[in-house]
């Protein structure tokens, strides 16, 4: 059975960590690609189905990843990107998740974020 595969980014080891083992246990093959900069995404997200952007210290630094994956294979799989209450999204539309959430949320906020063709 197919696993759709899950990148998490960023720098916060401890929510990256619990992601990829919550995103585990649900059936995903997650990934947390820990000390990747931003210019450094490259081929590490070319098979991948979704990528979830957690809360990132300062716009700038959410704002150097996201232009890192448009520079990549991935600009075109869906982003997930969780938001702390009162942070803005960036770009202020799309696929948004409140942060911190449920397990029942998140997994369903993935589920409808990978597109049926990739996930089957």
């Amino acid at each position: 059975m197919y696993e759709p595969v899950v990148a998490v980014l960023g720098d916060n080891r401890t929510i990256g960590r619990i992601l990829e083992v919550l995103l585990r246990t649900t059936g995903y093959d997650a990934r947390f690609l820990v000390g990747i900069g931003p210019g450094a995404l490259g081929d590490l997200l070319s098979d991948v189905d979704l990528v979830i952007l957690p809360p990132l210290p300062g716009s700038r630094r959410r704002e150097a990843y996201l232009e890192g994956i448009a520079a990549t294979p991935a600009a075109t799989v869906p982003l997930l990107e969780l938001v702390r209450d009162g942070e803005e999204p960036y770009p202020p539309a799309g696929n948004v998740v409140p942060w911190p959430c449920s397990l029942e949320i998140l997994e369903r906020k993935v589920r409808d974020a990978i597109p049926p063709c990739e996930a089957g």
